[in-house]
């Protein structure tokens, strides 16, 4: 009879435990623990205990009381934009065009704008507690095919490349989850609302384009709107300098579509402001053409554009507009994301740009693991700390060029 009560007490204890056991595990998977598993391509994330490392990022924010100094070596392409302190989550820095304070105890990375970067412009003297930081938001076509920059010279120059890419040391992109959702106001649309946004759209679709054939990619898109229309696109309005419409700013929210159509095709995240301003800021469901299907997902909320070449031809996707232009319910689908809460966004803790240099300069590297190589070249640099030996980019030319899709090149 004892043993059979002990049995029983044995058994409630152990269920007790488990019960304790699996509370403190939910606990833990409290960052968004859910939808990291949902991400196409952040699959790394799942060995990480999200609780701690918000808790560790928490403190690491807050121990960073020391100001340090970014310099904007040149002003990009010639615009002298101020700068100002970056803000709380990015850490504690200043960024500045003032190449005066290159001496300062406190300046601690240098950055260089390729466009106008040239050896013999660099500081003359170099020191070693100073990241060196090359920054381009340009494609390789606009690099290599126009400027007919090899950037072979460059081999051990710089600490970090500052890139649109995210395989760079710093994704250089400023248009974050967060930030798009900063952007639009940081509150989510009720359903009514949505609703509203939707009926108050007057136009189907709009293109905006400068570049008009400069590079084979400008070419190519030309082509394809022009198909596009052919075969029935006809409620289109076509803005740019390319059609002699210049306007000081487009109602992008009054159409159902913009055509995010790159310059540059098939070059690795190459995704630029149209898509994120004028498509997804606005609410106007972008139509993109550029890098793959994978690079879109992995910057957008889910299901939030179309990809064009998801369609065989032309005609098949001006037919597919047409039908999402008389069915709401389906158009509103791709702007659904709009009413959720930002936590339900894969990877819309990420930091970029100088926000997440400033990180690194505090020892936060917390977002490499946003860094689809993350596993594979930067695990030895730890999460909250200092990399145990120099951060070096070898060769921007076999980094930059060299990994590029072939097609991109061309």
């Amino acid at each position: 009879m004892q043993l059979h009560r002990f049995m029983w007490v044995f058994l409630f204890l152990l269920l007790t435990v488990a019960v304790l056991v699996y509370i403190k595990l939910a606990k833990e998977a409290k960052w968004n623990f859910k939808k990291v598993r949902q991400s196409t391509n952040s699959f790394h994330w799942l060995s990480h205990n999200f609780s701690t490392e918000q808790d560790l990022l928490d403190e690491a924010l807050k121990n960073a009381t020391n100001k340090i100094i970014i310099i904007n070596w040149y002003p990009p392409f010639g615009d002298k934009v101020q700068f100002d302190s970056l803000p709380y989550e990015c850490g504690n820095c200043q960024v500045t065009l003032n190449r005066t304070k290159i001496n300062e105890t406190n300046a601690k990375a240098v950055i260089f704008h390729f466009n106008e970067l040239e050896l013999t412009t660099m500081p003359a003297t170099r020191r070693l507690d100073q990241y060196y930081v090359w920054r381009c938001m340009e494609s390789p076509v606009a690099l290599l095919q126009l400027r007919g920059m090899k950037l072979t010279e460059y081999d051990n120059v710089f600490n970090m490349t500052m890139n649109y890419r995210r395989d760079a040391d710093i994704c250089a992109t400023e248009f974050s989850i967060h930030r798009i959702w900063k952007r639009r106001g940081e509150t989510k649309l009720s359903r009514n609302e949505l609703d509203a946004f939707v009926k108050q759209k007057t136009h189907l679709s709009i293109w905006v384009a400068s570049n008009c054939g400069s590079t084979s990619g400008a070419r190519d898109r030309m082509e394809y709107v022009t198909s596009l229309i052919n075969h029935g696109l006809d409620d289109i309005v076509l803005g740019g300098d390319c059609f002699k419409n210049r306007q000081p700013k487009f109602e992008y929210s009054k159409y159902k579509f913009y055509f995010a159509l790159e310059n540059a095709w098939n070059c690795r995240d190459y995704i630029t402001e149209k898509f994120f301003y004028n498509g997804l800021i606005s609410g106007a469901v972008p139509v993109v053409m550029g890098p793959s299907r994978d690079d879109y997902e992995a910057v957008s909320p889910p299901n939030s554009f179309i990809y064009a070449k998801d369609f065989s031809t032309p005609k098949k996707l001006v037919e597919y507009l047409k039908y999402l232009n008389k069915n709401d319910t389906a158009y509103k689908e791709y702007l659904k994301w709009t009413t959720d809460d930002l936590i339900d966004i894969p990877g819309h803790q990420r930091e970029t740009d100088y926000c997440q240099l400033c990180r690194i300069l505090h020892g936060i590297n917390i977002d490499n693991i946003f860094n689809p190589i993350y596993q594979s070249h930067l695990r030895d640099i730890p999460l909250f700390g200092w990399p145990s030996k120099p951060r070096i980019v070898p060769s921007l030319a076999k980094w930059f060029y060299g990994t590029e899709n072939s097609d991109c090149l061309k």
